[in-house]
């Protein structure tokens, strides 16, 4: 039996049975275990059970152990071999070899010297699942973040259509009614700013005899999530009809309510006259349909994103020949804009050369006078996967 060195600093009664040391500290601590003499070349490698490990040390013996790892790595072992070589001792570190099966095997080395001049005894342990952790954390974060900016993306362009929809628009918390947002069309309607409205009770600007109604109205549609509608009298004097219904968005009960003169129309914005210019040069596609759904205009993203040739050759068809998935993917698509006046939904478009598009489309309905268009801004987006028709949330 060997005998304990009286000095727990001093490792030096080891240096002889390092073969059988390193096979010891594989059995009970370690994936594998290396002696490493004062030239730095292994001597000897004890291996614990896993595959990989063992099929990349295959070799090693007698190799000079910085002759082992990935070039990036080297650097490392220089400083843990003198580092034990110094102090009897080094610091736990990351180094990568490369291995049989292509990806670098990783292996948390320490080092421990036994003895004055006596030979290096490196113990390591297999990061292979630590490593596969922090690979699936940063994936996830990646994918964090881009469907965090494929969600800011989408809301933008929603909130383009929801400002330029010409009814007056109101999203309501179902639970305290009040504004949680307004568009600029309520704005002129109700008066106030975009700014402004937002905490206000949804019947701020009516005549007090439309309250009650307007309460009931709410009431109904939230215990009954169906829509509905009601005539109101303004304060300023003028009745209005409001069309009302309920949506859900990341848990919170939400009214949508829609509002346009009994009559006529809301006025447009003075600032109006610049939406032409931003919707031909905006890099994603915007259209304008008829409620049929049939093609009026659109601007030159759009032309790309279908393949066409020029605006004038797609003129006049119907959107249908566009949209694919489910069959009647334009149906269920201007029954919704009908309903609630905006919409946003994820689909795919089939362009001029046969081939799908996963896109996201968000919509709005836009009364002019005795007619209605439809708006609508579509972007492509990478596929995530097989897809149907028309799908996502509807408003």
């Amino acid at each position: 039996m060997n005998k304990l060195p009286n000095d727990p600093g001093d490792l030096s009664a080891f240096s002889d049975v390092a073969p059988e040391l390193a096979d010891m500290l594989v059995s009970v601590a370690s994936d594998i275990a290396l002696v490493i003499d004062e030239k730095g070349v292994i001597r000897s490698v004890a291996l614990g059970g896993t595959e990989p490990v063992s099929a990349a040390a295959g070799e090693w013996l007698g190799r000079q152990w910085i002759d082992t790892v990935t070039p990036d790595t080297r650097r490392k072992v220089e400083d843990l071999l003198n580092e034990a070589a110094e102090s009897g001792v080094s610091r736990t570190r990351h180094i990568n070899h490369p291995s049989l099966a292509g990806s670098d095997l990783p292996v948390a080395y320490t080092a421990v010297r036994l003895g004055h001049g006596g030979p290096l005894l490196v113990v390591g342990r297999d990061l292979r699942a630590v490593s596969a952790m922090q690979q699936r954390l940063v994936d996830a974060q990646q994918s964090m973040e881009r469907d965090y900016w494929r969600m800011r993306q989408a809301e933008t362009r929603y909130r383009l259509l929801f400002q330029i929809a010409t009814d007056a628009v109101l999203v309501v918390d179902a639970d305290t009614l009040r504004i949680v947002d307004a568009n600029r069309a309520a704005g002129r309607l109700f008066g106030g700013t975009v700014q402004d409205m937002p905490g206000r009770q949804a019947g701020y600007a009516l005549a007090p005899s439309s309250l009650p109604v307007l309460e009931e109205l709410l009431g109904t549609v939230r215990v009954s999530e169906r829509p509905g509608d009601a005539m109101l009298d303004l304060a300023s004097g003028g009745r209005i009809h409001a069309w009302v219904s309920l949506f859900r968005d990341e848990g919170s009960t939400l009214l949508l309510m829609r509002a346009w003169p009994e009559g006529g129309q809301i006025p447009p914005a003075v600032d109006d006259a610049m939406l032409p210019e931003l919707v031909r040069l905006t890099p994603d596609a915007v259209a304008f349909t008829d409620e049929q759904g049939v093609l009026l205009s659109a601007n030159p993203a759009f032309v790309e994103l279908v393949q066409g040739v020029d605006m004038a050759s797609l003129r006049g068809r119907s959107m249908a020949e566009w949209l694919s998935g489910e069959s009647d993917g334009l149906g269920a698509l201007i029954a919704a804009v009908r309903q609630s006046g905006t919409l946003r939904l994820a689909t795919r478009l089939r362009n001029e050369r046969g081939h799908d598009v996963d896109v996201e489309l968000s919509a709005v309905l836009i009364h002019n006078g005795d007619s209605n268009t439809i708006g609508l801004i579509i972007r492509a987006v990478q596929p995530r996967g097989p897809g149907v028709g028309v799908r996502g949330r509807m408003h």
